[in-house]
């Protein structure tokens, strides 16, 4: 029997956060400010969505719009933001940083993910922004996170669980396709330049 794909939803309000429960998703991105991609949501957002809502809710840890390079201020905002996302019950977050060269900050990333503890994390479409995909795929894998959010540089995003990301390599080193296509899997418009999307889905490469 065909596995049903998990459909998550990236949300901005409380009320759209129960809606999407409501509507059948199998999991939130819970973040603010769709217009730039989505940033950390407030305190009081992950508070009210966790006391209404039983299905998983993943916090965007992100704390401004923009490139994906971080002063130490706000590194250490994001450090916080994971420590609050904990205390709060969320059952995952989603982060990406580059260096200011455009690859993925290993050591930076790592450490966020380390301090994540025991919650999944989910590398988000910052990849897509990456010069060089392939050994970007290595280095994002190298920092520990469970899942990476990514288009292949194409205008579809699909949710790819990280343990079994080596189609999405062949596919990333084919100039005629990308994981959304090579992969078989689902795929879903990226839409307002959000770094998720409506409706990206789990996909086992």
């Amino acid at each position: 029997m065909k596995k049903r794909a998990l459909l998550e939803m990236s949300v901005e309000t409380l009320d759209a956060a129960i809606a999407a429960a409501r509507g059948g998703a199998d999991r939130i991105e819970l973040c603010e400010d769709l217009s730039v991609g989505g940033v950390t949501p407030r305190a009081e957002l992950m508070q009210e969505a966790r006391a209404k809502i039983r299905i998983p809710i993943f916090a965007m840890i992100r704390p401004r719009g923009g490139t994906f390079h971080y002063s130490a201020a706000e590194f250490a905002e994001m450090k916080a933001h994971i420590d609050f996302a904990k205390s709060t019950r969320m059952d995952g977050v989603v982060l990406g940083i580059l260096t200011p060269d455009g690859r993925v900050d290993v050591k930076r990333n790592a450490e966020l993910v380390d301090l994540a503890g025991t919650l999944p994390v989910t590398f988000h479409r910052a990849f897509d922004e990456l010069k060089d995909l392939q050994t970007g795929l290595e280095d994002v894998i190298s920092t520990g996170v469970t899942r990476l959010l990514t288009s292949g540089g194409a205008r579809t995003a699909i949710l790819a669980t990280v343990g079994s990301y080596r189609s999405m390599a062949g596919a990333l080193g084919d100039p005629g396709g990308h994981p959304s296509t090579t992969a078989s899997a689902q795929a879903c418009p990226s839409g307002r330049g959000s770094l998720g999307c409506g409706t990206p889905v789990d996909v086992r490469l």
